[in-house]
């Protein structure tokens, strides 16, 4: 089928069902599969502007003060295993502003706080979650501007017009937005990285690089170490960092995660003095960091021993982050990209009610970790005196291979994740396939219920050692 013949079917079965453009879409998607980015853009635009919807229209209005406008997702067409969304950075506040994030659609609707929703006010594109708006931040000379999240209006604001090759252009001025990465999604940004410890139990066979080379090997700090040990790691890049995880060898008990963008001035991110796990996950809010360090203060009672003589030791570090960057570059080099990074396609979004979504499950979270951290102090308290406990009444200590046999668990099943056409895609259609999914709503509100589980399996075989410890 010709290109205006797909235009044409797509206005006359919108107007005929009375349809959104995105579901209409929906109508010649199975006849759509020769067609490139280009051409889907255009069929989305035309059958955009044959309902008048006022989003895809980023030009200035002539009106005096701010336009209200549909809300929309912005979809970008950058390669990838699954529809990406620009969305709004919710998690911590940047001191320069924060950014303009590149994730899997469905995960960002899951979060359920709006994060990928915008409206246009007087040709500025505004995040609904945060009320702010996308604006310049220019960075140092030779390099890209990039896009942040500030304050909207001021003297300069920034403006954006949707060109007709599917490009978002900074009106006034002859650049596009774009994403500059290696491709879309995450990665370890700590994998093979350069590491330093204090201390290492043998430089060759356990040194700081072993927590970091992706093997199965580990870091082990010196034996019974007296003042607390560190584990450094430099990026080589700053990044936003979303999430880290340590798998120890050797625990500790307290410890605390630091990081920093010069390596001068260190911010303290997550401290606990009641670590119960032999994995630890922790949510970092796409913090920007070039370096991190573990501080460890204390080892664990019971696991942070080898034969009989305390040490630390991290079997894997990872720190999260995105591969994409937003920001801006001459319209004319950013076409030239193979994948598409510089388009993308504005999805018209229905109602929205953060009450009705996960405000709700996140006002319990707090509850949550409160519980959490409360068993996990009585853990740690009986942990501390089961030694006593066995040597009263002479049984060896096999708490943790006992632990270890109950500690058998499941890794939690990563979402599949699927492409399919933008052109048909709307809010419900990305929702789809989330029946069942459940996990990533709750990595998305904060809640890590597979801590949660093994730590109760942690007090469960705590509780049956005192027992056999006080009735023998």
């Amino acid at each position: 089928m010709p290109f205006i013949a797909h235009v044409s079917a797509l206005r006359l079965a919108s107007k005929a069902r009375g349809t959104s453009c995105c579901a209409s879409a929906g109508l010649v998607r199975e006849n759509m599969k020769g067609i490139g980015t280009f051409a889907m853009f255009r069929i989305m635009t035309a059958a955009a502007h044959s309902h008048g919807l006022s989003f895809l229209h980023l030009r200035r209005s002539e009106q005096q003060g701010p336009v209200a406008s549909p809300k929309f997702m912005i979809i970008s067409g950058s390669t990838a295993a699954a529809e990406m969304c620009l969305t709004a950075e919710t998690d911590v506040a940047q001191a320069g502003g924060n950014g303009i994030l590149v994730q899997p659609c469905a995960t960002a609707i899951a979060a359920g706080d709006g994060r990928e929703l915008f409206g246009l006010e007087d040709g500025q594109i505004v995040s609904i979650s945060s009320r702010a708006c996308m604006a310049l931040s220019p960075t140092a000379a030779g390099g890209h501007d990039q896009i942040l999240f500030g304050r909207c209006g001021g003297e300069a604001p920034t403006r954006f017009e949707l060109q007709g090759n599917g490009q978002v252009k900074v009106v006034g001025r002859s650049v596009c937005l774009t994403q500059h990465g290696i491709a879309n999604g995450v990665y370890n940004v700590a994998l093979r990285a350069a590491a330093v410890a204090s201390s290492s139990a043998d430089d060759l066979t356990h040194g700081a690089a072993m927590a970091v080379d992706g093997r199965s090997t580990y870091w082990a700090s010196r034996l019974a170490p007296s003042s607390p040990e560190e584990l450094s790691v430099d990026f080589g890049f700053s990044s936003r960092v979303q999430a880290a995880e340590i798998e120890w060898e050797y625990p500790a008990k307290s410890f605390s995660i630091q990081v920093s963008e010069d390596g001068a001035r260190w911010v303290e991110v997550y401290s606990t003095d009641i670590n119960m796990l032999n994995t630890t996950r922790i949510r970092l809010g796409h913090i920007l960091a070039r370096k991190a360090n573990v501080v460890m203060a204390e080892p664990h009672v019971l696991y942070g021993k080898l034969h009989g003589r305390t040490l630390y030791g991290i079997r894997s570090l990872s720190f999260t982050a995105d591969r994409f960057q937003t920001l801006v570059e001459d319209c004319a080099h950013a076409e030239k990209s193979n994948d598409a990074r510089d388009k993308f396609f504005f999805i018209a979004a229905g109602s929205f009610n953060e009450a009705d979504n996960s405000k709700i499950l996140r006002s319990e979270v707090p509850a949550l970790n409160a519980a959490r951290a409360s068993l996990a102090t009585v853990v740690s308290s009986l942990s501390t005196v089961l030694p006593q406990l066995q040597l009263c009444h002479q049984q060896p200590a096999s708490m943790r291979a006992t632990l270890e046999v109950n500690q058998t668990v499941t890794k939690m099943e990563a979402v599949p994740s699927h492409a399919t056409s933008p052109v048909s895609l709307s809010r419900g259609d990305l929702l789809a396939g989330m029946s069942g999914k459940a996990s990533v709503v709750e990595q998305q509100n904060g809640i890590d219920l597979e801590a949660a589980r093994l730590l109760l399996t942690e007090a469960r075989a705590a509780i049956l050692q005192v027992r056999t410890a006080l009735v023998q």
